[in-house]
């Protein structure tokens, strides 16, 4: 299935929509999306993966390249992994849930 890829600003939020596969063919393409919101210097940019239905490993790449996109430019981003009922969005393999760290955490040495 091919990417599908609709966003909308709403008061100076983005809503970035996802559906269909993101891999090695959508990757680029989203990646491409995102970097041309992070121009627009949002500060909020959500991007809503519930509509994927399949995840490599480089198209999550390309989901934190057009991140860190948005981030240099000043922006914050969201990607809820759960719906209202924090049911998972995605699953990887054996149904596990995916879990992404957007933003990781480095701890001193000796700490």
């Amino acid at each position: 299935m091919k990417l599908l890829i609709e966003s909308v600003e709403v008061d100076g939020r983005v809503l970035v929509q996802v559906a269909g596969s993101l891999d090695a063919y959508g990757g680029p393409q989203l990646r491409e999306v995102l970097a041309r919101i992070a121009i627009r210097k949002p500060a909020m940019v959500e991007v809503n993966l519930m509509g994927i239905d399949y995840l490599d490993s480089f198209g999550t790449g390309e989901l934190l390249e057009g991140i860190r996109a948005i981030e240099a430019q000043g922006g914050d981003v969201s990607v809820p992994l759960a719906d209202h009922m924090g049911r998972p969005l995605l699953r990887l393999g054996l149904g596990e849930p995916l879990h992404l760290v957007l933003k990781p955490t480095l701890v001193p040495a000796g700490v």
